[in-house]
């Protein structure tokens, strides 16, 4: 492996000299974009000039057969591009789904609280005035409370 990673950054030191824009990893990243366009730009463009070219000269199979391989490009290239679309499309679809389920359960969580704080005001003023709480325990189903009795 260490000798491929030689390869690429001797590649990259290279063509980062060539093109100004440093050595090593950039080189190679600067590499890696000039295959990409000479398959997406320069491929396409090559097979259709040689399609005519063969087609002046004469030899229609060899022209469709470069013309078709011109299709098969536009066509790998084609799906490709809406094959990440559709998992742009999917994800963002995800995401909105975990936001809405985060939304949903903070809302069920502040209505469990509301529910709480409302028993709480009511187990309170149920409480006669000559008792006094000494001390409340909030548990996630009950509240408890200990009181003392002053008087009757």
């Amino acid at each position: 492996m260490d000798d491929e990673i030689d390869v690429f950054d001797s590649w990259g030191k290279y063509l980062g000299r060539f093109i100004s824009a440093g050595g090593g990893g950039t080189g190679c990243f600067f590499t890696i974009l000039l295959v990409l366009l000479a398959f997406t730009i320069f491929l396409p463009i090559w097979l259709f000039k040689k399609g005519i070219d063969r087609w002046r000269e004469g030899k229609k199979e060899v022209a469709l057969a470069y013309w078709s391989a011109l299709l098969i490009l536009i066509g790998l290239l084609s799906f490709n591009y809406v094959h990440d679309r559709v998992q742009e499309a999917n994800a963002d679809t995800a995401r909105q789904q975990a936001y809405q389920r985060t939304e949903q359960q903070a809302k069920q969580t502040e209505q469990v609280q509301q529910q709480h704080l409302q028993k709480a005001r009511e187990a309170a003023e149920r409480i006669p005035q000559n008792v006094s709480i000494d001390e409340v325990e909030v548990t996630r189903l009950d509240i408890k409370f200990t009181v003392t009795n002053h008087g009757e």
